[in-house]
């Protein structure tokens, strides 16, 4: 144990803990409607790669940028494969509703 370790959180840094609760809220859900944007064979697989790659960035900006990247990414990868992004939302049951 360190002299860190027995030091509570400046009231800044706790503030910071408290916001990035709803940033994470906005953020997963930003990054599940774009999976679910995503051609249905990529689905699925998409949410849990990305999630999974969430959990590893630290910091509010660069997990919105992150979230920002996956909506880009189903556009490009419809694109890629031919279906646009509302037409692979509608065969898998989701509308943007």
């Amino acid at each position: 144990m360190n002299l860190r370790d027995s030091v509570s959180p400046s009231p800044s840094a706790r503030f910071c803990e408290e916001r990035s609760g709803w940033v994470d809220e906005v953020v997963r859900s930003f990054i599940q409607r774009a999976a679910r944007r995503a051609p249905p064979a990529l689905s699925q697989r998409l949410e849990e790669e990305w999630l999974a790659d969430l959990a590893a960035r630290r910091g509010a900006i660069p997990r919105l940028r992150f979230a920002l990247g996956c909506s880009w990414a189903t556009r490009v990868i419809a694109y890629e494969l031919g279906t646009p992004a509302r037409a692979a939302a509608a065969a898998t049951g989701h509308n943007r509703g």
